[in-house]
């Protein structure tokens, strides 16, 4: 009975979460439509936002700060949005700001409050003991290559993050390595200009997720052997 209350739990955030994404996302078509701008050309869209100057990028950076902490959208749709709004290197580094900030707060967040903070952002009190489980003593090694790879809600995992024996100096390293590999993995695999989706497109992308998933499986098999070899560098937090 609790499982099944569990996962209606997790059904009705997924569904307010995306109903709330559908409102907004109709609510700026409207305005949108509203100023005559719904028919223009990616170039078009680019030179309007530009002419908004500075505020336009700061509130794209917010954004991508918000989706980190308080928003429940993953990164990869924010970091396309970007993309398709002000280029690649703009959306690269503003999302690299937003993301490094927003992490930060979350892994915070999760070290003062605790628990009853994670539970909330992830949803699950039992998923969060799952993750919990799966890093316990080999905690830079699994959250390293789980922000690495793309099949994990990294940005929840800032806040799991911070309820484990992970030092900060620890988690800014996971970081400073993963984020700019992840955001510019998603700008180059996924805006459908470098690797189209079709034909050789598909089979390579499926290629790689394989070949993500046996790099993650691998370095978990030697977890205990690389978290060593890490704790020398970083002494993990005493609890």
């Amino acid at each position: 009975m609790k499982q099944s209350n569990t996962k209606g739990q997790i059904m009705l955030r997924l569904f307010l979460s995306l109903l709330g994404l559908s409102l907004l996302l109709f609510l700026i078509w409207m305005i949108l439509r509203h100023f005559g701008l719904t028919d223009l050309t990616t170039e078009q869209i680019r030179a309007y936002i530009a002419e908004r100057g500075a505020f336009a990028f700061l509130a794209f950076v917010l954004f991508s700060f918000l989706q980190v902490t308080f928003i429940p959208i993953p990164s990869t749709v924010t970091v396309l949005a970007g993309n398709l709004l002000f280029g690649p290197c703009l959306s690269f580094f503003g999302s690299l700001l937003g993301t490094w900030i927003g992490s930060s707060l979350a892994f915070f967040l999760g070290r003062r409050i605790g628990r009853p903070f994670v539970n909330w952002v992830i949803g699950d009190g039992d998923t969060v003991d799952k993750y919990l489980k799966k890093a316990h003593g080999r905690e830079f090694v699994v959250f390293f290559f789980m922000f690495l790879l793309p099949a994990f809600p990294d940005d929840a995992l800032c806040a799991v993050a911070g309820v484990t024996k992970l030092r900060w100096p620890q988690f800014l390293l996971i970081q400073a390595v993963c984020r700019p590999v992840s955001i510019a993995g998603t700008l180059f695999f996924m805006t459908g200009e470098i690797i189209p989706y079709d034909g050789w497109g598909i089979a390579l992308l499926l290629g790689l997720g394989a070949l993500s998933l046996l790099a993650f499986l691998f370095a978990y098999r030697r977890a205990d052997r690389l978290q060593a070899f890490f704790d020398r560098l970083f002494p993990p937090r005493v609890s």
